[in-house]
């Protein structure tokens, strides 16, 4: 039997419940806490590691991020489960620091970031709240295995790649049948997210200015239509004359063929299958290694390659940067933009090798 109570005289409150385990009464004696504060502190850095991370997730963050963003707190729990299931009370940096060493084992360098970010932020609270003295994250070194890490030879096509994929979907008679085949030539040609992408409208296709509008994104794990991933995501993304013809087209045969299978849709996605919902990503991405086998690629690339590659071609044939990242839907001064997006194309680094030896050589006669 688990007993809580604060306060005094009239104004006591009074709680008990019967639970399994001790660990879940800790838990909810720890809830009750959060709810009527007022009481001594102690049995908050009685929680397990993982359960105060619980806790402090619901508390302060559950109400304000996106489903996904919930799903990576989730994720960082499961995580540590294993390895920090001490009370938090007794966490040190030393103990932590051997935590991370073992994930590193198993996961990425990006993994067990995104991991302390969390834990230093749930940490942070835990002194800001007087559950802790000091917050044990400092300084820690974070690892990873990244042999599992998507190398650049799988997140940049060369050109030739690009072109013909690009030219095989062009080439493909494309009807209501066809929807992730679609998917990808919208994404080949602008650029865009995947999500981006699942979550035009009608609307968005702007034939007369020949662009298209990008004002949401579509969450395919949690099933939802969402706001872009930051403001500056949100923009107007030009398409060559031609494929916008096609994407006009595309909305046609697309309403029509609703139409006729008695299909609603209201909101006008213009990727609404024959199901009656917007592919998953993962579906789309199913469809773009079959396409890739089909041409006698091994299909290493992903959707996501697109984006990547067309940003690196644009750069590399002097497009500005500052443009570059606003056509992503990046700030202009992302660290993604001129971490990934700059010359790393193989035809820039060999033209680029070439220009630096002849620098250090002082011969620029050489070929740039």
């Amino acid at each position: 039997m688990a007993k809580f109570s604060v306060g005094g005289g009239k104004r006591r409150i009074r709680k008990s419940k019967r639970f399994k385990t001790k660990r879940e009464a800790q838990q909810w004696l720890s809830k009750m806490e959060v709810r009527y504060p007022g009481r001594e502190q102690a049995m908050r850095s009685q929680l397990i590691v993982p359960d105060y991370l619980q806790l402090w997730f619901n508390a302060e963050k559950a109400l304000h991020v996106e489903p996904a963003t919930k799903d990576t707190y989730e994720m960082t729990r499961r995580h540590i489960e294993p390895l920090l299931a001490i009370p938090l009370g007794q966490i040190t940096r030393p103990i932590l620091q051997e935590a991370f060493n073992c994930l590193a084992r198993g996961l990425s360098h990006a993994t067990l970031l995104k991991d302390y970010s969390h834990l230093k932020a749930m940490f942070r609270a835990a002194v800001r709240n007087g559950d802790l003295a000091v917050n044990p994250c400092e300084d820690l070194v974070i690892g990873g295995n990244d042999s599992h890490v998507k190398g650049r030879d799988k997140k940049f096509m060369p050109v030739n790649d690009l072109r013909t994929i690009q030219s095989y979907l062009r080439e493909r008679l494309f009807d209501a049948c066809h929807v992730n085949r679609m998917v990808l030539f919208v994404v080949s040609v602008s650029g865009l997210r995947i999500g981006e992408a699942l979550g035009l409208m009608k609307a968005d296709i702007d034939v007369e200015s020949g662009v298209i509008h990008v004002r949401r994104s579509y969450d395919s794990a949690h099933h939802r239509l969402k706001k872009t991933k930051s403001e500056s995501s949100i923009r107007d993304v030009p398409i060559p004359p031609e494929d916008m013809r096609r994407v006009h087209n595309w909305v046609g045969w697309h309403e029509e063929a609703l139409r006729t299978a008695d299909i609603p849709n209201p909101k006008t996605l213009i990727f609404l299958n024959q199901h009656r919902h917007l592919p998953q990503a993962k579906s789309v991405n199913a469809s773009f290694k079959l396409v890739q086998r089909t041409l006698g690629f091994k299909g290493k690339y992903t959707v996501h390659s697109f984006r990547s590659t067309l940003a690196s071609l644009m750069v590399e044939q002097g497009v500005p940067v500052t443009y570059v990242a606003r056509y992503l839907g990046h700030t202009p001064s992302s660290v993604v933009t001129r971490r990934y997006y700059i010359d790393v194309l193989p035809s820039s680094v060999a033209k680029n090798r070439s220009l630096a030896t002849a620098v250090v050589a002082n011969d620029l006669t050489i070929d740039k």
